[in-house]
């Protein structure tokens, strides 16, 4: 059956998407935040995305490993201590001592992420975010990166053989930040529900969080102020656990706090979450660096580097 007319998000507040001044706060090294913020009492579920730079791998269930890092002492005699602040040293290390699976099949596996093997009639490339769902009731959700800008899309299987496709939109409400060779974006990624009714967008903010963080909101207003922020409108946060400083490097690997039933209702499934994060994730890689050059046009500045769009 065809599918279902394209869901466009909703126009996100519109604010100069460059500016010459950049961002000289960030620090993309040692991946802290200057606001440090407590872990939100209801993301209790935990997913680990092993590091990889190409789609192909699987997300397993990480909450029993997580909890042991976060809240046991390191001493062990069964001693428990307060979490550390996201975007602090301490949940830095604390989480980049997460036991990674085996591998060896007997760990617990949630989704699988696999390439096609080759393009689609239009050229683009796609990644199907599989749950692995026992009762085989979860629909396999198609992350498509065209290659023209930065937006993708997520279509998503229905009943009867129909499918939704949801458009997640690109954006830069951020200044850039520069270094002596090299401009790094920091893009928001916005999307609506299947219904329409919600809206949603991930959001980085280097400053505050720390350039390790992704953060989905739920972007109910029309505010561009998001230092109001309230914690019951996040939906799940990304944060980077692996090397380097920041969610900026040439390889994906982190842990996605999810709550433990339901993300929002209907309106958001727990699949569609994970699917879009493997999609800001790649498009992330794709444009993570951009090197300055003598009269490179702006034009010029703002394609991505095709080259680099499954790494």
């Amino acid at each position: 059956m065809a599918g279902a007319p394209i869901v466009y998000p909703y126009d996100p507040p519109s604010r100069p998407s460059r500016s010459p001044d950049g961002l000289p706060l960030v620090d993309l090294y040692s991946g802290l935040g200057h606001e440090p913020t407590p872990l939100p009492k209801h993301l209790t579920r935990v997913l680990y995305i092993p590091e990889h730079d190409a789609p192909g791998f699987p997300v397993y269930e990480s909450t029993r490993e997580f909890q042991r890092v976060i809240y046991e002492s390191p001493f062990g005699r069964g001693e428990f201590m307060p979490p550390p602040l996201m975007g602090s040293r301490l949940f830095n290390i604390r989480t980049s001592m997460i036991n990674r699976p085996s591998g060896n099949g007997r760990d617990n596996v949630q989704y699988l992420v696999v390439p096609d093997t080759v393009p689609g009639d239009d050229g683009h490339r796609s990644v199907n975010v599989r749950k692995r769902d026992p009762h085989n009731i979860c629909p396999d959700i198609n992350v498509k990166l065209p290659l023209p800008d930065h937006s993708f899309s997520l279509t998503i299987g229905c009943d009867k053989g129909s499918t939704d496709t949801v458009l997640v939109r690109a954006f830069f409400p951020l200044p850039d930040a520069h270094s002596y060779k090299t401009t790094i974006f920091f893009p928001y990624f916005a999307f609506s529900s299947r219904s329409g009714y919600e809206r949603y967008q991930w959001e980085v903010h280097p400053i505050q969080d720390g350039p390790m963080r992704y953060t989905l909101m739920s972007n109910k207003g029309t505010s561009e102020d998001t230092s109001r922020r309230q914690e019951g409108d996040i939906r799940a946060i990304y944060y980077h656990v692996g090397c380097g400083g920041s969610v900026f490097q040439p390889h994906s690997e982190g842990i996605l706090l999810l709550p433990e039933t339901s993300v929002d209702g209907p309106e958001l499934e727990e699949e569609v979450v994970v699917a879009s994060l493997i999609g800001v994730l790649m498009r992330v890689r794709s444009m993570r660096y951009v090197e300055k050059s003598k009269g490179t046009s702006p034009k010029q500045r703002d394609k991505p580097l095709f080259k680099r769009l499954f790494r």
